[in-house]
């Protein structure tokens, strides 16, 4: 009877321990935020991957996007049983940034998350959270002039904070800090191409078998213009490399840790300062963070792409100089003004002659009338 009562102690200490380490594991598993796809912070950015507009000084801008996203996160049991311990995700992101003097941009990003994760009996759980805030300051090594195009070259450092609530993946746990290479290609009629290249640091965490950590980051996108009407459309892929590590994972990096997704879309921009983005992607490997598929939407408002403060363009490099806002390679008919060469661009289009000239309106009204008493009858 004495040895029963003293197991008894033992078994509820055992008990007790067991229920504290899964309570950890379970606290520890909510606290990583797999996120493969979000939102730049900067302007002009195609999705995830952002490029290298040259916004005028102390322009400001604003976005709101949205992602929803479905079973970014797969996981193994001992069984060998698949499991989506992360069933479906809404992110909604209200972003503000703002260009400062020189080179420098800076821009926040503050997630709200909408999680559904696998409750009792196949039930699902949906719980809504606040998200880790983002923050991102970006130097422009490299600017193109906006009414020329060219090579841009940035450098930009996020940082995202634990602010997240209670809602699993929702929030890190922890600071994580992602230096990143921006490098992009502008053509001058609008449209870029862009590469981004980073490593994010960011607090290990385990999610059942899989182990998630430090990861490079990759990203290639494009926005192509589709003539007229503001249309232009857009295409990325975004990648990574997770290098998490533990006990329940010594695996290192194999293919779960190897997320691949691709996104397209059409972008409308009904003027400069705003652009409504909508698109789709899905994973095209199994690594976490790859959604099955996902669907974005985003308004963007005065985003300083450099397009509206563009200077005008001599087209036909005449002496008049800039051609008119809005006219053409040939400018008015018959060039910009008067006594200037034919457009280089088309040859065909005849200059104005000077007044006097032969052919100005001044010489056709004086050879109707030399007499320039207005009766119309020469001489009379």
């Amino acid at each position: 009877m004495a040895s029963t009562r003293r197991a008894f102690p033992r078994r509820a200490a055992a008990l007790a321990a067991l229920a504290v380490v899964s309570a950890a594991a379970t606290a520890r598993a909510a606290d990583v935020n797999p996120a493969l796809v979000e939102p730049t912070l900067a302007p002009g950015g195609i999705w995830a991957v952002g490029t290298t507009p040259t916004p005028t000084a102390l322009a400001v801008w604003g976005e709101l996007a949205a992602t929803f996203a479905n079973d970014e996160l797969a996981t193994r049991t001992a069984d060998g049983v698949t499991a989506g311990p992360l069933r479906n995700r809404l992110v909604t992101t209200l972003i503000a940034g703002m260009a400062l003097p020189e080179v420098l941009d800076v821009a926040v990003g503050v997630p709200l998350d909408v999680v559904e994760v696998p409750g009792a009996d196949g039930a699902r759980d949906g719980e809504v959270a606040l998200g880790d805030v983002r923050l991102e300051a970006r130097a422009r090594l490299l600017t193109p002039a906006p009414s020329a195009g060219g090579l841009g070259l940035a450098v930009a450092v996020e940082a995202s904070f634990p602010t997240g609530g209670s809602a699993p993946f929702a929030t890190e746990g922890g600071v994580t800090v992602t230096p990143r290479l921006v490098l992009a290609w502008h053509a001058p009629g609008g449209g870029a191409v862009a590469l981004n290249a980073g490593f994010r640091v960011r607090p290990g965490a385990d999610v059942v078998d899989l182990a998630i950590g430090n990861e490079l980051r990759v990203g290639i996108g494009g926005e192509i213009p589709l003539g007229h009407y503001g249309l232009a459309l857009l295409a990325e892929v975004d990648g990574a490399v997770g290098f998490g590590d533990s006990a329940r994972d010594p695996s290192g990096v194999d293919a779960r840790k190897l997320p691949l997704e691709a996104l397209g879309g059409l972008r409308f921009r009904p003027s400069d300062a705003v652009a409504i983005s909508a698109g789709v992607g899905a994973g095209l490997s199994e690594g976490y963070g790859a959604a099955d598929w996902r669907a974005l939407l985003s308004v963007s408002i005065g985003a300083p792409t450099g397009a509206a403060d563009a200077a005008p363009v001599d087209l036909d490099a005449d002496p008049v100089g800039p051609d008119p806002v809005g006219a053409g390679p040939d400018g008015p008919p018959g060039d910009v003004g008067p006594g200037t060469p034919p457009d280089d661009a088309d040859p065909g289009v005849p200059a104005l002659p000077l007044p006097g000239e032969p052919g100005s309106p001044e010489a056709l009204a004086n050879a109707a009338d030399p007499d320039a008493d207005t009766d119309g009858v020469p001489l009379g």
